[in-house]
């Protein structure tokens, strides 16, 4: 009873640390075309300011798993908060498109919050209960990419700098939550890693996944869905600046209503 509560408790704050992640991520994106534009750039320099945070995710996030496996779940979500935190307030305080650039990469390379959520879900549950874990990432996702866009919205007729800052309070309240209700989470992992004589976060690892006639379809379906949803996401928000003329709060307020 006491190790289900205890499951339980860990899910709830995983849970919420991914919705408080996610809701950070959806207030600035809509905005990032306006945020540019006020520093000169135009449509091809916004997107691939977008596409630097998923490109130094892309190489972050393999990176903070393996440490995770070695050094704990825990110390590696308090880096990765803090680096979304520090990254955040960069944006808002951001008086050119360089210092837009580095808080995105910045950001986008200490934001592996998801990837050792996911781990811990693995941690503490078994193959009965996986589903059950990993769908409330799930959701997070969805709710955040709902709640993100519309408070983004409503923050950036103060200013584009208070969306920013408000997605760093948020992660300040993540890391709070991690400190008070989430324990170290990660021998279990760490052993069954050691097992099967490697590292779950690794290429070798993810090469191998491909390879399996059962993960392989599922991993490819999993990218390419990705790469719809950033893709909409991204060219969605170029074009109702530069295409329609929208304003920051259309844009938003049309982003969380597709969610």
């Amino acid at each position: 009873m006491e190790t289900t509560r205890t499951s339980n408790r860990v899910l709830t704050t995983v849970f919420i640390i991914s919705f408080l992640n996610l809701i950070g991520f959806g207030i600035v994106i809509p905005l990032i075309p306006y945020y540019a534009e006020g520093f000169g750039a135009n449509t091809a320099v916004v997107g691939f300011l977008i596409g630097s945070y998923a490109a130094a995710q892309f190489l972050g996030a393999p990176l903070w798993g393996r440490i995770s496996d070695h050094r704990g779940r825990k110390p590696v979500l308090v880096v990765t908060i803090i680096g979304s935190v520090l990254g955040y307030i960069l944006f808002g305080l951001a008086n050119s498109l360089l210092i837009l650039f580095v808080s995105r990469i910045f950001t986008g390379f200490t934001n592996g919050n998801i990837s050792v959520a996911q781990a811990i879900v693995t941690d503490i549950t078994d193959e009965r209960d996986r589903a059950r874990g990993l769908g409330l990432i799930g959701a997070a996702f969805g709710l955040g990419l709902i709640l993100g866009p519309a408070l983004g919205g409503f923050l950036s007729r103060w200013g584009y700098d208070w969306p920013a800052y408000a997605a760093a309070f948020l992660n300040f309240l993540s890391l709070f939550s991690v400190f008070i209700w989430l324990p170290e989470t990660s021998p279990r992992g760490a052993e069954r890693a050691a097992a099967a004589g490697g590292n779950a976060f690794s290429w070798r690892a993810l090469t191998t996944a491909l390879r399996r006639p059962l993960v392989g379809p599922v991993l490819q379906v999993r990218f390419v869905f990705a790469l719809s949803f950033s893709t909409f996401a991204t060219v969605f928000a170029i074009y109702a600046e530069f295409g329609l003329g929208y304003s920051a709060q259309t844009t938003a307020y049309l982003l969380a209503y597709v969610g």
